[in-house]
């Protein structure tokens, strides 16, 4: 057990949404305190563990005597997935890099993966920013297993859910409706920049579907019913 391990958490972000305490298979917390989270039992905690840290969905808890590099996850995604385009990536790359590095994989493969969703797919359709949000939850619930059946309806199902928030938001998936104009027509192209479009419309794309990834992830993981085994 580890004795200079252990959680930290940072109240003025925490969301006091509970998962923490109730994820936690190691007692670090006091529970009859739930949903705020109390740390009761430091000298639980195991070392070099970061399941809660992992699931917290507003990045609130670092932990005493980490060395290790980890920072929390789910802390400025949207900040993250702003500073990709901001260095010259889509909007595709810029959601999918900054969940798929979490996830194990390499930036420059997931980089490469996305780029060609960027623009709609350069024809103004499914915007980039969608496009690579989908990925990240196919990454995470899709389908491949060949004959679960469930498998495939649950993926579907997220896809559908991810569509809807995100028009509900901005009334459009697509590239075309949501810039206003068609970059795949040279005029309109010339329209878009000249209006500076990418700059203050793509912007709020790809922080709507980061923020919404994040939310129906953390509703996912908090569906999960291993009592804290896979953390």
């Amino acid at each position: 057990m580890a004795k200079t391990w252990y959680p930290v958490i940072n109240y003025l972000t925490c969301a006091e949404c509970g998962t923490c305490v109730a994820k936690c298979p190691h007692g670090v917390y006091d529970t009859s305190k739930a949903p705020s989270p109390v740390v009761k039992n430091p000298q639980a905690c195991i070392d070099h563990c970061h399941g809660c840290g992992n699931r917290c969905p507003v990045g609130a808890i670092n932990y005493v005597g980490d060395d290790t590099g980890w920072t929390p996850p789910n802390s400025r995604k949207a900040d993250k997935a702003l500073s990709y385009f901001s260095n010259n990536f889509n909007c595709s790359q810029s959601v999918f890099t900054t969940f798929a590095i979490e996830m194990g994989i390499a930036e420059d493969i997931a980089l490469k993966l996305a780029t060609e969703f960027g623009g709609g797919a350069r024809c103004g359709q499914m915007c980039g920013a969608v496009s690579g949000a989908l990925m990240v939850l196919g990454l995470n619930y899709g389908h491949y297993h060949s004959d679960n059946q469930d498998e495939k309806a649950k993926a579907y199902s997220l896809a559908v859910d991810f569509n809807e928030r995100f028009c509900k938001k901005n009334k459009s998936i697509v590239c075309k409706d949501l810039l206003g104009y068609d970059l795949s027509v040279s005029k309109e192209l010339a329209v878009i920049k000249e209006k500076n479009l990418f700059q203050t419309v793509c912007p709020k794309m790809i922080t709507d579907a980061v923020e919404i990834l994040e939310q129906m992830l953390f509703e996912e993981d908090a569906k999960c019913s291993c009592d804290g085994t896979c953390c």
